[in-house]
């Protein structure tokens, strides 16, 4: 009997914690999604994602900022909506270019986003989709690299 490639979905829903620690989440090598939504969860340490997901959720949790440690080389989907994000610079955008080449989503929908450096996503050279709706953005002054849908 043959099986396929099997993928799982990880959903951690109302819980208490504020950090993700290193190797966290490991030994999962066929974790595809995690979702972590109402949680306080406001730190990510290094190497927190050592299975790689090719996609994360982050849903109304206290992110300040966009958690790096996240990215790592297979991510290609990364939502942080509902989060308290109100800049973005060029630095955090050459970063994620750097751990996440692959990257094709990135949906920071419900932040407080009111600064978007010019280069901040130019280094992203396989983005396709940037969703910054409901932000406090009054105007788009940056230069959205290969982005084909805004």
């Amino acid at each position: 009997m043959k099986f396929g490639l099997l993928k799982f979905l990880l959903v951690i829903l109302n819980s208490t914690f504020t950090e993700l620690y290193g190797r966290l989440i490991r030994r999962l090598p066929f974790l595809r999604s995690i979702t972590f939504e109402n949680i306080p969860l406001s730190k990510i340490h290094k190497r927190a994602f050592i299975s790689q997901p090719e996609k994360i959720n982050f849903l109304h949790n206290d992110f300040q900022s966009i958690p790096i440690h996240a990215f790592e080389a297979r991510l290609q989907n990364i939502t942080l909506s509902g989060q308290k994000i109100s800049k973005i610079t060029n630095r955090t955008g050459s970063e994620i270019a750097k751990k996440a080449p692959r990257l094709m989503k990135i949906n920071l929908r419900e932040n407080e986003i009111s600064l978007i450096e010019p280069n901040a996503f130019v280094n992203l050279q396989n983005l396709e989709i940037l969703d910054l709706g409901a932000n406090k953005l009054m105007k788009l002054n940056f230069h959205p690299g290969k982005v084909t849908d805004l």
